[in-house]
């Protein structure tokens, strides 16, 4: 008998809930969706409009043959916990069944065991069932799109809640093609409040109690209720919406006992761990408990000092701050002033005069002025004096209400009476977006998302050599008695996280790497080269390369080939890099090592294999990233970015690569080609019209591309030089004249290009010789030819001759002289080009085995005397 699917979901069933269920039911056809016996309001009236179409069915009426024998797979959705089911949780205890949970809860100790269990992270529940529907390509109608639509639309506060993910836009994506009702997402989502919850609300707006602690803002509402009222959920979004605070508690009374709501504004917030010890679940943002034992005071007390005694972390001005402070005399002229915030990219600037900052003057105002006038008045004339400064300690909000009240774009940020930093509105929106990334010096926070300090101190311990690993500390110690911090930056932490061997080891100093450096010098007894006009420090230790340098910002001017450096934060120093991935760092000061700091999301574009740029204009001011690009997309099998590779194009487009010359570009180039990955970085060059600028090739030949997909081959069989191989076959069938020209461009030295232009008369030759079947003529040959460039001759070679190339090249390679000039000597033999040409042929005939030693290569010789110059004295012997 055929075993029969049915569909469960928790009790008090939510829109979220009901909408799961349907979606479920569409992946599993036939399938019966068990009532859960209880709906709230929203759900409730859904039910009552169309519960015909939504094919709900009651458990009692649910055959008992297939109650008790014929349930072959249970659907569970929007739960995992057994306690939370509504009715068919017993369908449970049979225990023949497959259980399959679709569930975006947090995992629990109460979760249901011996279940197949599909976890998503997002907004909505219904959001993980329909992006399967949209997998297997399912065709809904309007109504069924609407369904669907109401669950996530519920659970993501209409896409307002801080747990909305892409993926719960994909979904409403897909489900907008089949027609959504937005009159039905509206009256159900966001219903009309009826009079009970009117009264409610009211009752919790004037009982409103706001306490700081440590920064955060908590809001508690407390009420009392005669008698229950239906989506107390309802009445808490709404007033969640009223009032601005990190923390919102609703604690309402009722006869039975005590309701608590709790909602927050960021997930490090959470309040499904503060509510769970008094009985309470749900998510990190938003979550429910419902209390017997306590009483309205102790609940609220227990709240406060929950969060008093949680380790939150408040986003401070000197987190999000950009320091140290560019500022500038209030003598400087205007245009001077513009070109300072152009080059560094400001909007604005501070103006001092007698060490006091007296204003501010923006990028935008010294525009319209210069629009107004050319003369080049000091800034002191057009700054504004409104100055408004925060304190370091001074929390997101602070700042965000100084600005908004004085339609301020910037506010300074003070310390201990001076200035350390400055917060323009950039500064301010980046800051919702690092949140999780922010540094705490004093106690230092990892994204969500990223490793834990003990995972990447362990990956450390396990990667790095023992040598390095003590070092770290060493340099960590350092910086802590220099009064300032260190990080282990770039190509080395995205290697640690490969997985791949680093020897050089890049460090950023927050104040200044001459002075750590002797320092460290002194405590690790090795010299450490320092580089006082650059303030930066190298050591070689045991093998291995560490560089030390402040932290800085760049800028170019034109024509020039290295930035304008001058010091900057850590933040700064990062965002001048070339792709995220190597703009992460890993904080290497005592009891914070593994500490990852990432600003850009780097870890996240590293485990999708993404390579993304900082900057617009990243490859305008540094065109060897382009080559750096395909770097990483072959070596490390990365895809570029959508937006990365559009830029790219453009870049390449403009001519970044011919405005200027450049040792960084040339220096990429010739890795590129020097490589186990060539072929691979070849291919990607001439797809992108890279082959072009440098080797003017749009296209390469067949020939070529068979060339250079199998000469890595013969490179590794006879160690010839991958950059000269590669270059003669890019070269190879192009003018000499030509060839010089190109390989000038891109600084090869004379010598290599001699070589190659001999490589291609040989070339030639060969193939001459080939079709003659001269075999001794090719043994010749190749017993001469360059050994760094071999490789690349054997791959230019026609298919049908490669191999007896090749091995014509191992016996001529492997066969030794078996005599000598002095040999020839000593038998009279006249010296002169008749020498090297015996050499040829006796080390032939050796390698055909018709001569095995010195004594049968002299013997052959004088049997054939009459083919060679002797002296004139031995000619006359023999003609006696």
């Amino acid at each position: 008998m055929a075993k029969y699917t049915v569909i469960l979901t928790h009790a008090g069933a939510d829109l979220d809930a009901i909408s799961s269920m349907y979606a479920a039911g569409k992946l599993y056809p036939g399938a019966f969706l068990i009532h859960p016996g209880s709906l709230d309001v929203s759900a409730k009236k859904l039910t009552n409009f169309f519960g015909e179409m939504l094919n709900f069915i009651k458990l009692r009426e649910l055959p008992n043959s297939i109650k008790k024998n014929n349930i072959g797979r249970i659907i569970i959705v929007d739960t995992k916990i057994y306690a939370r089911l509504g009715e068919g949780k017993e369908l449970l205890k049979n225990g023949n069944s497959e259980i399959i949970i679709f569930d975006h809860h947090p995992q629990s100790e109460n979760d249901i065991k011996n279940a197949k269990i599909i976890h998503m992270d997002v907004g909505a529940n219904t959001t993980i069932l329909v992006n399967l529907l949209k997998r297997k390509k399912t065709v809904l109608n309007s109504f069924e799109a609407t369904l669907l639509a109401l669950g996530i639309y519920e659970d993501t506060g209409s896409f307002m809640f801080p747990g909305v993910t892409p993926e719960d836009f994909e979904a409403i994506a897909f489900l907008s093609i089949f027609g959504i009702n937005m009159q039905i997402i509206r009256r159900f989502v966001s219903p009309f409040l009826s009079k009970p919850r009117v009264e409610l609300l009211k009752s919790l707006i004037s009982n409103v109690e706001e306490v700081s602690i440590n920064g955060m803002r908590i809001s508690i509402a407390t009420a009392t209720m005669k008698r229950y009222v239906q989506s107390l959920s309802v009445v808490t979004h709404r007033l969640r919406e009223i009032i601005d605070s990190d923390f919102l508690f609703v604690i309402v009374r009722s006869q039975n006992g005590i309701f608590v709501m709790g909602r927050s504004n960021a997930p490090e917030y959470n309040v499904k761990e503060i509510l769970l010890p008094i009985g309470g679940g749900g998510h990190y943002n938003a979550a429910t408990a419902f209390v017997k034992s306590k009483s309205v005071e102790e609940i609220k007390s227990y709240l406060i000092n929950k969060i008093q005694n949680s380790n939150y972390q408040i986003l401070k001005a000197k987190y999000i701050m950009s320091y140290p402070v560019k500022m500038i005399d209030a003598k400087t002229g205007i245009k001077e002033a513009l070109n300072i915030m152009v080059k560094m990219g400001f909007s604005g600037l501070p103006v001092t005069e007698n060490n006091k900052v007296i204003g501010i003057i923006s990028k935008r105002d010294i525009e319209k002025i210069m629009m107004l006038e050319s003369r080049n008045r000091p800034v002191k004339q057009y700054l504004s004096p409104n100055v408004f400064v925060v304190e370091a300690k001074d929390d997101l909000r602070k700042v965000e209400n100084i600005m908004a009240t004085n339609n301020v774009g910037r506010v300074l940020v003070k310390e201990n009476g001076e200035i350390v930093g400055i917060i323009s509105r950039s500064d301010l929106l980046k800051a919702y977006f690092i949140k999780n990334n922010r540094i705490n010096t004093e106690t230092p926070s990892n994204n969500l998302l990223l490793p834990s300090k003990e995972e990447v101190k362990n990956l450390i311990k396990a990667t790095f050599p023992k040598d390095i690993n003590e070092l770290l500390h060493l340099i960590g110690e350092v910086a802590e008695q220099t009064g300032q911090r260190v990080y282990l930056v770039g190509g080395a932490v995205r290697d640690l996280f490969l997985g791949v061997k680093s020897l050089d080891f890049d460090f950023v100093l927050t104040k200044d790497a001459t002075t750590f450096g002797k320092i460290l010098e002194g405590r690790v007894g090795e010299k450490i080269k320092i580089y006082e006009e650059f303030n930066t420090a190298h050591l070689v230790y045991k093998g291995y390369h560490l560089d030390f340098v402040t932290a800085r910002r760049e800028y170019y001017n034109k024509n020039s080939v290295l930035p304008i450096v001058e010091k900057a934060s850590l933040k700064e120093d990062l965002g001048r890099r070339d792709f995220t991935i190597n703009a992460m760092a890993i904080s290497v000061m005592p009891g914070e090592l593994g500490l990852i700091i990432d600003f850009y999301n780097g870890f996240s574009d590293l485990e999708r294999k993404t390579i993304r740029t900082l900057s617009t204009i990243s490859f305008i001011e540094d065109p060897s990233r382009l080559l750096r690009a395909i770097k990483y997309e072959v070596k490390l099998g990365f895809k570029l970015a959508p937006e990365t590779e559009f830029l790219f194009n453009k870049a390449v487009e403009l001519g970044v690569l011919t405005n200027k010359r450049s040792s960084r570009i040339t220096n990429e180039l010739i890795e590129l080609l020097s490589a186990d990955y060539t072929a691979q970085a070849i291919e990607k060059m001439e797809k992108r019209g890279i082959l072009k600028i440098f080797f003017n090739i749009k296209h390469l030949s067949k020939a070529k591309k068979t060339a250079i997909k199998i000469a890595n081959k013969y490179i590794k069989e006879f160690s010839s030089n991958p950059l000269y191989t590669y270059l003669l076959i890019l070269m190879h069938n192009k003018k000499e004249s030509v060839i010089i020209k190109k390989l000038e461009r891109i600084d090869v030295k004379k010598k290599i290009i001699n070589k190659i232009l001999k490589s291609e008369k040989e070339i030639k030759k060969i193939k001459t010789i080939l079709k003659k079947k001269d075999t001794f003529e090719l043994f010749k040959i190749l017993r001469h030819t360059d050994k760094s460039l071999i490789a690349g001759i054997i791959a230019l070679i026609s298919n049908k001759y490669r191999e007896e190339v090749a091995k014509t090249v191992n016996r001529a390679y492997n066969t030794r002289n078996l005599i000598t000039g002095k040999d020839l000597k000593e038998i009279k033999l006249k010296e002169g080009k008749q020498y090297q040409e015996i050499f040829d042929e006796i080390a032939y005939l050796h390698s055909e085995g018709k001569v095995h030693s010195k004594k049968d290569a002299i013997s052959y010789i004088i049997k054939n005397k009459e083919r060679y110059d002797w002296n004139e004295r031995t000619n006359q012997e023999n003609r006696r």
